[in-house]
């Protein structure tokens, strides 16, 4: 894609400081979107493992790829294009990933509390804010089924810290 650019400011299809600007772009995205969007500072062992190999390797087996980051992402509700930018800019290869959980501080049972793991937590409000639809859906019945039993004090107590967890109070 430089290059392509590059060349069509050579070429006179674009003024120069267009092509400056998207290579600018290309050159430091790259550099930008791992310093500042997922640093991988995290107390969640899963998601800083995930992201600390990718930093430094390029790499990350797909259950790292698909459920630490990606479905995080995906309860955290960050915007799937966005996501999608990210992986392109980082990943070059793949490698095997084993269970983080035992090294965690977060504890994958507990959806609220300070010990809750923010997957779960987030889980559970990713229910919440979709329960009609979820409900609908015969394949997802079963969650809803198990969001029932959980009261409104506790439905409260997980938008809770799921909302401390996306403004990063929590990490």
């Amino acid at each position: 894609m430089v290059a392509a650019a590059e060349q069509a400011w050579r070429a006179g299809a674009v003024p120069i400081a267009s092509a400056e600007g998207f290579i600018r772009q290309v050159l430091g995205w790259r550099e930008y979107v791992r310093g500042i969007y997922w640093s991988g500072e995290t107390r969640m062992a899963c998601m800083a493992d995930a992201i600390a190999q990718t930093l430094t390797h390029g790499y990350a087996h797909h259950i790292q790829r698909l459920m630490v980051t990606g479905l995080y992402a995906l309860l955290l509700g960050v915007h799937p294009k966005g996501v999608h930018q990210w992986y392109l800019a980082v990943y070059v290869e793949r490698m095997s990933a084993g269970s983080l959980c035992a090294r965690c501080p977060y504890r994958p049972a507990e959806r609220i509390g300070e010990n809750a793991c923010p997957f779960t937590t987030l889980y559970w409000d990713f229910l919440l804010r979709h329960e009609q639809a979820l409900a609908a859906n015969p394949r997802t019945v079963m969650q809803v089924r198990n969001l029932a039993r959980v009261n409104e004090d506790e439905r409260a107590r997980i938008r809770a810290r799921a909302a401390d967890v996306r403004t990063g109070q929590i990490a």
